[in-house]
């Protein structure tokens, strides 16, 4: 009964593994990145991780390894840490409603726990994109090249076009792979998605 649970438990979560690789590529892109047409994944096929890692590199391409440090927004044991989120819509609407406050009241948190490996964290605060690819741009370029962030929690500009220039300067990102910014796993290597995008 053991064996034939966990039997059970390795094929439901290779089946997972080849949702989400599916998924992720699908929702990403059609094409893979020399711009031909990929094949569709059979999602009533299970897999190993093996054969899931096989899948990945098949449909996007080997990882490029990052190169070089970063020491920007290190300052000591002090981390600073800032935020891009579309907090209003073009509408005025408000659609993720306190994941600004959220995010610093996390840090905050930590904090007064001691910090993290005996880091502490400075919030730098969190700008609204309101869904506008420009002062997307505008607002990580500040955070980055004048606030000196290491990072940005949360990053969750929809219709942003940033990638590029985060995973060239070495900005690591967390948010939902919600905008295109996320999609590569092979050249985006400071994205981190919760959707994993």
């Amino acid at each position: 009964m053991i064996l034939l649970r966990s039997r059970r438990a390795r094929a439901g979560l290779a089946g997972v593994a080849a949702l989400v690789a599916a998924v992720t590529f699908a929702s990403c892109s059609s094409t893979t990145d020399n711009g031909t047409s990929s094949a569709p994944v059979d999602l009533g096929k299970p897999m190993d991780a093996a054969a899931a890692s096989k899948l990945a590199i098949e449909k996007a391409g080997p990882i490029e390894f990052a190169t070089g440090d970063t020491v920007r927004g290190v300052n000591g044991k002090v981390i600073t840490i800032g935020g891009v989120a579309d907090v209003k819509d073009t509408t005025g609407i408000e659609n993720f409603p306190g994941v600004c406050d959220g995010a610093k009241a996390r840090f905050e948190r930590a904090n007064r726990e001691g910090g993290v490996n005996g880091y502490t964290f400075s919030y730098a605060g969190c700008t609204d994109s309101g869904a506008d690819p420009t002062t997307s741009k505008d607002a990580v370029t500040e955070m980055v090249e004048d606030k000196k962030v290491f990072g940005l929690v949360p990053f969750t500009a929809t219709v942003s076009t940033v990638g590029d220039y985060l995973n060239d300067k070495h900005v690591p990102y967390f948010g939902w792979g919600i905008s295109n910014d996320y999609c590569g796993w092979n050249n985006r290597q400071f994205g981190f998605s919760v959707t994993q995008a």
